[in-house]
């Protein structure tokens, strides 16, 4: 039987193809097999044995065990520009940094948002439509080019003349993203039988087809179908989705996306995906695509102006501000998403409620300059970034690695690491050509470089009233030198390929900025998750998580970055074209998901973990509405963490309404503590 399918194939190997098209393959071994029981080539038992046997053929390649074709196009560049042509011909052998179970993770919660976000925006119509004989023009003909032999076999034996079957018809439609293509045959009122590629015919119920309201555009759709027939009709070419209990109707995504996730102590990617599906489009949005962060940039703005005296507690005024600069065609006139403000508000809620505003008079105060010194410290380029105030709600661009290693010196405690994708390679011999040797977080060791300096701190009351008016000068002069070491580029292509470079021995990655300000940072961070545009990943169950959203203007952009203690995460979507995603299509709602359904499998196993405050950092009870020590009996009192300089040293007295100086300051503030905040 496989013989005869092989000699079938000749006449016309695509068509009789028996993976492309098993039931006309098997038409044309068997017009074989009958051919050669009439020349007398086998008996009538050994026809009818192999004329019943099954089609046995299929693809033989590699299995592929874990799906990173984004990684492993980064590590192909990567061979060939430390190995040259040598890398495809010397049996070299790469083992890269990934999870395998964290990359399947990735690929899922990318996949499942994308999906999600399109079943929001409606249903754009079949990707085509097939008539019936569409296709065959120019295809040959079986029946006008038969032999005498031919002709005078039983009819059955011969290939029909017909039309082309559905799997002809799908043969030049891939799979993408484990959506399989499928030809509508009939359409009932609450069913559509379909043939999907390489899995037959299918029934799709009504039920999975309900989301699909006509898309109108990013902001509105059509009503709500009645019937199959609403949606499809026989001849079009759809997607369908394996479900646990049959088939599902779906559509190939426009919109994209990437997550990227890193261990921030040694800066190792453990998992990436660039996109919906590599073989739909090459292009890696995880390390190419450099789009604006929006606010998922403000904890960057926040850190820097905690180490320029800010405190978690100092007010800042949440108030129309406008911006006349020559070089723009109007007035800059930001606003908060709401379009409504605040008044005076405490650091940690203007963060956890991405208060624009407030982001913006921080970065005036403390100055430009001062910002994207503290900036550089965690491995990002400060040249590609914007010199305005617009800095202040990620105006720049980044790329979602860039954004995820930056994130990583928050969740580490403040050292700097590299992300890296390859862990070593071996020659043909098995013989050890490269070993990654990863910048580290060592948090015992006495070799880490020194301690970032601490610029005099601001008065946590003197300058309070010109700071909630938005008008004070920068308190200070810019201090500080970025810390030697900074995030490099992935997967030093230099440090493979230099045979002759004497081996590299354990790094200790060198600290940042301040372990205090990390921590303060990682503070208010995780208020964004436990109170503010994060919530949703309150889902998750775990009190160690920290994030910020991000979403730009007009919604062109939507991101997700956070972390726990030993995972961090980015996730971003957004169209190629830099299409607007809608108008509710916030980070929160596009990325957050993916974010969640990614750390949900990423942290199994992993229980919390309680993150100590480092020395030098104190928790008091603060009056919310000035951010001064509140006594015992101050009903709606809360827990506030400090600097130990930088801790308020002010009593406010709820029956008189009035201050008084508390004795020994911070000292005794820190001895009375009877409950901390973490």
């Amino acid at each position: 039987a496989q013989l005869a399918m092989i000699a079938g194939l000749p006449k016309a190997p695509s068509r009789f193809n028996p993976i492309a098209n098993p039931e006309r393959g098997t038409v044309r071994r068997n017009y074989v097999l009958r051919r050669m029981y009439e020349l007398g080539y086998v008996g009538e038992a050994e026809y009818d044995e192999a004329r019943n046997a099954p089609v046995t053929a299929k693809l033989h390649r590699p299995t592929v065990e874990v799906e990173a074709p984004y990684v492993a196009e980064m590590v192909r560049a990567q061979m060939e520009e430390a190995y040259g042509s040598d890398a495809y011909t010397e049996g070299y052998t790469v083992y890269t940094t990934l999870d395998g179970r964290l990359q399947d993770a990735a690929n899922t919660a990318l996949r499942q948002a994308l999906t999600e976000y399109d079943v929001r925006h409606g249903y754009r119509g079949p990707e085509r439509r097939i008539a019936p004989g569409e296709g065959m023009e120019g295809a040959e003909s079986t029946e006008g080019a038969r032999s005498p032999e031919e002709a005078r076999a039983p009819k059955e034996a011969r290939a029909p003349e017909e039309a082309p079957s559905p799997e002809e018809a799908l043969a030049e439609v891939p799979a993408f993203g484990g959506l399989l293509p499928a030809l509508v045959t009939s359409v009932g009122e609450r069913v559509v039988t379909a043939h999907a590629k390489g899995a037959g015919p299918i029934e799709i119920p009504f039920e999975s087809m309900e989301w699909a309201r006509t898309y109108v555009n990013e902001d509105r759709r059509g009503r709500k179908p009645e019937s199959a027939a609403a949606v499809v009709q026989a001849g079009d070419v759809i997607r369908v989705r394996p479900t646990g209990d049959g088939w599902g109707f779906s559509q190939l995504p426009e919109v994209e996306g990437a997550l990227v996730s890193l261990d921030p102590d040694d800066g190792a990617i453990v998992a990436l995906t660039g996109g919906f599906d590599f073989y739909r489009s090459k292009f890696n949005r995880a390390t190419q695509a450099e789009r604006q962060p929006g606010s998922s940039f403000k904890p960057f703005i926040y850190s820097a102006a905690l180490e320029h005296g800010y405190t978690p507690a100092s007010f800042v005024n949440d108030a129309p501000v406008v911006f006349d600069d020559p070089s723009l065609k109007s007035a800059w006139r930001p606003e908060n998403y709401s379009g409504k403000f605040f008044g005076p508000t405490r650091l940690r809620v203007a963060l956890y409620k991405s208060r624009n505003l407030v982001s913006i008079r921080l970065l005036r105060d403390i100055g430009i300059d001062f910002a994207l010194d503290h900036i550089a410290r965690f491995g990002i380029d400060v040249e590609r970034l914007p010199r305005g105030l617009s800095l202040a709600l990620g105006s720049g661009v980044l790329t979602p690695l860039e954004m995820a290693s930056g994130y990583s010196v928050i969740a580490n405690g403040g050292y700097a690491v590299e992300p890296y994708f390859i862990e070593r390679v071996l020659d043909r011999e098995g013989m050890e050509l490269f070993k990654a040797e990863p910048l580290a977080v060592c948090r015992d060791c006495e070799e880490e470089t020194a301690a970032v300096p601490v610029p005099a701190p601001v008065s946590a009351t003197g300058d309070e009233e010109a700071r909630i008016a938005g008008d004070s000068p920068a308190p200070g002069e810019p201090g500080g030198s970025v810390a030697s070491g900074g995030a490099g580029e992935p997967g030093d292509a230099a440090a493979i390929g230099d045979a002759a470079a004497p081996p590299r021995t354990a790094r200790h990655a060198p600290r940042a900025i301040d372990a205090r300000n990390a921590w303060l940072t990682y503070s208010l961070m995780r208020d964004v998750i436990r109170r503010g545009t994060g919530r949703k990943a309150l889902v998750l169950e775990r009190d160690d998580l920290a994030g910020k959203t991000g979403t730009t203007n007009d919604q062109h952009d939507a991101w997700f970055s956070g972390f726990s203690p030993d995972l961090v995460a980015t996730a971003w979507i957004g169209f190629d074209q830099f299409g607007r995603l809608g108008r509710r299509e916030t980070g929160s709602q596009a990325a957050l998901p993916m974010w969640i359904a990614y750390m949900k499998e990423a942290l199994k196993g992993r229980g919390t973990r309680h993150v100590e405050p480092p020395e030098g950092i104190v928790t008091v009870r603060i009056d919310p509405e000035t951010g001064q020590l509140a006594g015992a009996s101050h009903e709606g009192a809360v827990f506030e963490s400090f600097r130990k300089e930088r801790a308020p040293s002010k009593l406010v007295e709820p029956a008189s309404g009035g201050e008084a100086d508390t004795p020994g300051g911070a000292e005794t503030v820190a001895e009375t503590v009877a409950e901390k905040l973490f």
